[in-house]
């Protein structure tokens, strides 16, 4: 992070404006941070990495997504259209560090249900869930869930109504 800010600094990336305010060439950035930081991908780095679509059918799309010279899997994502399941896989130096699945059940209830691990240092994990149940023609009851656990422990669980 300090070499992608110093680098930006050095030339010229960021600059002040004629009010003093910070701007940025935002294009020499994203080069800038995918030089030093090769591993983390974000949404402007997107046309930067090479995806690969492994499996397309009507019922399952599995979507990998590389390092720009294809040496290093960036992230997988798992849409099972069938179940209506979604499940997102990032990677950083061969090892998982988050876990997304979620998923949309929409019948008389409408039931959304998401789950985030991350993995550095501890196994973190985020679950949340909204459930809906049709009371009346404009009249809905909303259920609010969410869990946080380390170390698959539960370390703290709102729920809203």
């Amino acid at each position: 992070m300090m070499q992608t800010i110093a680098e930006c600094y050095t030339n010229g990336t960021y600059y002040l404006d004629k009010y003093d305010l910070c701007e940025t060439k935002q294009e020499e950035e994203n080069y800038i941070h995918l030089k030093y930081n090769p591993g983390v991908i974000t949404a402007s780095h997107y046309g930067k990495y090479n995806s690969e679509i492994i499996n397309k059918s009507n019922k399952l799309k599995i979507t990998n997504i590389y390092s720009q010279d294809r040496s290093r899997l960036i992230s997988t994502e798992i849409k099972d259209y069938k179940n209506n399941k979604r499940k997102f896989i990032e990677y950083l130096g061969g090892k998982i560090i988050t876990n997304q699945t979620s998923k949309i059940k929409q019948e008389s209830v409408y039931d959304n249900y998401c789950k985030e691990e991350r993995v550095y240092c501890d196994r973190d994990t985020y679950e949340s869930q909204t459930i809906a149940k049709r009371k009346g023609w404009f009249l809905w009851e909303f259920t609010y869930i969410k869990r946080r656990y380390i170390n698959n422990i539960l370390k703290k669980e709102t729920i809203n109504t």
